[in-house]
């Protein structure tokens, strides 16, 4: 029996849409249809039991299930492809799985929202819930570790805060290769490409860093011919970062400066360029601007420039912000906010963000600020 994980996946936070009761479509024969089936053991007398559908960031209400005087539901449902799928409980209690292939059972409390639950018959689900308890395992461990670092630092023990800093890294080496064998091990069922965005919404797994390993399994479905939905997104998401990957030539970027005059990426070549995302109104985009101009004076000589892209939305408040600070170094904007033409081509979720270009252009180093940029530089210029 698969007890009640309470997941906090990103997916789980959206909004579901207002069409409750709606119904799928008549079957088409090509099309599985599945029996789901199941028991609240404490039915509710208000409220309602709602089916919803994972459609991309959306939980869609596809049907509302009627419980006999025994708490049981019964019903028949035409599933095109795997997917995940909710089962709302009177907005007490959410049970999630995903179906596919197989008949599947769901047996709740229906009270409680970590009231027992069980799920059978979904061999996807299965696969899904033993990496999200490896997940919880770590979040619990790092947590831990959390406490004794910041226990150190405030007693000024920075020995034993290198020490804990040097656990938490191999703890988190060790879950990252046990997260890799676990999601290999899947095969080509949708559950790996849902662990995988469940680890990286989670913080747990960097895509960037392990791009290899990510690759390989969009590969794989590649190779089995694999036309689900939701692994084509995945697999779009792959194709922006492989463009983005350690050691790739940086997409060109060709905005005009505060003057007017389009300053092309691609014209700051011979030098090592941190490319920086920001904008005025970005608060820790603008606390991180004094160790950025301290380090610019620093290397600037050496070969070092700045490329800073601002997402502001008007000239004012990005000239104004430029001044203030003192960013001597280089900086265009188009002035269009989120929908700037960059934030596709550098695959921007938020701000600030910085990608370190090698003389010849090619990507060495992402996210750099603070102390990792600091000690980049340093490795680099000596």
């Amino acid at each position: 029996m698969l007890k009640y994980i309470y997941l906090s996946l990103a997916w789980m936070m959206v909004l579901v849409s207002c069409n409750p009761g709606s119904k799928e479509p008549a079957n088409d024969p090509s099309v599985n249809t599945l029996r789901l089936t199941g028991t609240v053991k404490y039915p509710q007398s208000q409220g309602l039991v709602i089916l919803q559908r994972l459609n991309g960031v959306i939980l869609e209400n596809i049907d509302t299930l009627t419980l006999d005087q025994n708490g049981k539901f019964a019903t028949k449902l035409p599933v095109p492809e795997a997917s995940f799928y909710r089962l709302d409980f009177y907005q007490q209690q959410w049970s999630d799985f995903i179906l596919n292939d197989h008949d599947v059972v769901v047996n709740v409390d229906g009270n409680n929202r970590r009231g027992a639950m069980e799920v059978i018959g979904s061999p996807d689900t299965d696969l899904f819930k033993e990496l999200a308890i490896m997940a919880q395992d770590m979040r619990s461990s790092i947590k831990d570790i959390n406490m004794s670092f910041i226990k150190a630092k405030r007693a000024g023990d920075d020995q034993k805060a290198s020490q804990v800093q040097e656990q938490f890294e191999q703890l988190s080496d060790q879950y990252r290769q046990k997260f890799k064998m676990q999601i290999d091990a899947m095969g080509t069922s949708i559950a790996a490409i849902f662990a995988l965005d469940y680890l990286r919404d989670n913080q747990l797994f960097d895509f960037d860093e392990e791009f290899v390993f990510v690759d390989s399994i969009n590969q794989k479905f590649q190779n089995a011919g694999i036309q689900n939905t939701n692994y084509l997104k995945f697999a779009n998401g792959v194709e922006i970062l492989r463009k983005l990957a350690m050691g790739m030539d940086a997409p060109e970027i060709a905005l005009p400066d505060p003057l007017g005059n389009v300053i092309n990426l691609s014209s700051l070549k011979g030098n090592y360029v941190l490319i920086d995302f920001w904008a005025a109104w970005c608060k820790p985009c603008r606390m991180e601007n004094p160790n950025v101009v301290r380090l610019y004076k620093k290397y600037h000589t050496k070969g070092f420039e700045i490329y800073g892209v601002s997402l502001d939305r008007t000239k004012e408040a990005w000239v104004g912000a430029i001044e203030k600070d003192g960013l001597v170094w280089k900086h265009v904007s188009d002035l269009k906010f989120w929908q700037s033409e960059v934030t596709g081509l550098y695959n921007i979720k938020g701000i600030p963000l910085t990608y370190l270009l090698d003389p010849n252009g090619k990507i060495i180093g992402k996210n750099l600020r603070g102390k990792l940029l600091e000690d980049k530089l340093e490795e680099i210029f000596g």
